[in-house]
């Protein structure tokens, strides 16, 4: 019996769609802007921290690390998914940080992305508060 799928494939590559009439006409992508708020570096984050960003967000925390900055608080108020690539930056940095006794804060995480670090067990490694101003 040779059967023909009904459902052809509709993805070109990491999460968007090719023969769909709502095609996005730009992939994903992740942004990230830095700002200082006296000793406090404030990474504020859009988008999705998943494969196609992990390296590229990774080289900037590390960067930070790198700079001595004492504490980070990362805004994930623009961020709408994040993936084991995404979480295994964040455990690189809880492990980068935790012989130093410098401190990162996650801030304004969706219930979904709240659920992830939950589930994962990485709301243990970092203190995660409802918005960047309860970090500072």
């Amino acid at each position: 019996m040779n059967l023909k799928n009904p459902f052809p494939p509709m993805v070109d590559g990491p999460g968007w769609l090719s023969s769909s009439p709502h095609r996005r006409e730009n992939p994903p992508m992740l942004t990230i802007a830095t700002e200082q708020k006296g000793d406090v570096v404030v990474m504020t984050l859009e988008g999705r921290i998943d494969a196609d960003f992990a390296k590229s967000f990774e080289t900037a925390c590390l960067e930070r690390i790198d700079q001595g900055d004492r504490q980070l608080v990362m805004d994930f108020k623009g961020v709408n998914f994040i993936s084991s690539a995404g979480l295994r930056v964040f455990l690189l940095i809880a492990k980068q940080l935790q012989p130093t006794g410098r401190r990162i804060k996650l801030a304004a995480l969706n219930p979904a992305l709240m659920d992830v670090f939950e589930i994962s067990g990485f709301s243990k490694l970092f203190t995660i508060v409802p918005h960047v101003e309860d970090a500072l």
